[in-house]
């Protein structure tokens, strides 16, 4: 068991849970990352979890679940950069503006992916 994708599995679930009942958490966080150059801090974020993720994939008891949530999470860490700051803005105003029940979806897949982590643990 790897502590490290447990504790994500948990952050994840608890950020799901928190998402699908207020989505205005969700708005509040997209609007952190709306500001500036922001956007890149979560480009990196998501880069260092999905190289930790693929790190301790090896010590899991199913390794390659954490492996393709690690590869998802560096790709789309990376993808930010060669797109911009003003396409990655567009993006999140795009988010933002999403309805309560599409953001409520996204919050369940998030609930899954952390479901899949801990069970993978």
């Amino acid at each position: 068991m790897d502590y490290f994708i447990t504790t994500f599995g948990i952050i994840y679930i608890i950020i799901g849970v928190m998402f699908f009942a207020k989505p205005e958490y969700a708005r509040t966080l997209i609007d952190f990352f709306k500001v500036g150059k922001r956007a890149y801090i979560g480009g990196v974020f998501r880069i260092v979890v999905g190289a930790l993720l693929i790190y301790t994939a090896q010590k899991a008891l199913i390794p390659w679940i954490p492996r393709i949530i690690g590869i998802i999470a560096v790709v789309g860490g990376i993808i930010i950069y060669p797109l911009g700051i003003q396409r990655t803005h567009a993006m999140i105003n795009w988010w933002k503006g999403s309805s309560d029940n599409r953001i409520r979806m996204i919050a369940v897949i998030a609930e899954m992916v952390g479901i899949l982590l801990v069970y993978s643990a």
